[in-house]
């Protein structure tokens, strides 16, 4: 049995916080901070422009991507249950190729939605899908300067575990119609990497923003301590 306890953290008049604690047993197995906001109108706006990508119709599935890749690569034999796997979340995803002069950079992009219909859904319901999508592909992107895929990988990964991630929800949105999720990750060193990430909704809106640090943890067979350094290109893709 899972038992949640719910702590007011604040409670104002426009916005109130919440910390709520998962407990199975003596054990804390999740931890989560909520803040809320009542609706207000602001004469101060801004937001970074959407990248220009491919549409999600002109991409093939991630399950498609995957499979293609390995094959591609020629780095070992397609893991059929990895895919299938994939192919059983409720969320669809198409991952937006990198131009070759991007690749090898610390960023990333994929479009997502949820399956089915959720019309009749509130938008709480909305945020909650959005807030379990956006843990797709944010903290691998830490992985990109290593080019792990490759059949003579220098570097080879031995842990990747999330160890926190923060949503905030800036605009409504559908989360059942497609949604362009930009990453980056700006920093990894001492056995972490942090990633963060901007959604937009398909008319160029950044609904939500994203952040994650995990455990990254990997060999290199060419150990010589350097540190790789990018200029920030995500803008540009």
């Amino acid at each position: 049995m899972i038992t949640y306890k719910v702590r007011r953290v604040r409670q104002g008049t426009s916005y109130c916080s919440r910390l709520v604690v998962a407990k199975q047993g003596d054990r804390v197995i999740f931890m989560a901070m909520a803040s809320f906001q009542r609706p207000e109108p602001s004469v101060l706006s801004h937001q970074y422009t959407m990248p220009r990508v491919p549409p999600p119709e002109s991409l093939v599935s991630r399950e498609a991507y995957m499979r293609n890749q390995k094959e591609r690569l020629n780095n070992g034999p397609v893991d059929e249950a990895k895919i299938a796997e994939y192919g059983s979340l409720p969320v669809e995803s198409r991952a937006v190729p990198m131009p070759k002069d991007k690749r090898g950079l610390p960023i990333n992009a994929i479009w997502l939605r949820a399956k089915g219909d959720m019309s009749e859904l509130g938008h709480v319901h909305h945020q909650c899908m959005l807030a379990y999508a956006s843990d797709f592909a944010l903290l691998s992107t830490t992985l990109k300067p290593f080019e792990m895929d490759a059949p003579d990988a220098r570097y080879k990964l031995g842990m990747l575990v999330s160890l926190d991630h923060s949503v905030w929800f800036h605009e409504p949105f559908r989360a059942d119609e497609w949604l362009l999720y930009v990453m980056e990750s700006p920093r990894s060193a001492s056995g972490r990497g942090l990633a963060v990430g901007r959604i937009y909704s398909r008319d160029g809106v950044l609904v939500a923003s994203t952040a994650q640090e995990g455990v990254a943890r990997g060999t290199d067979s060419e150990p010589d301590q350097k540190t790789l350094e990018f200029r920030n290109s995500v803008a540009k893709l």
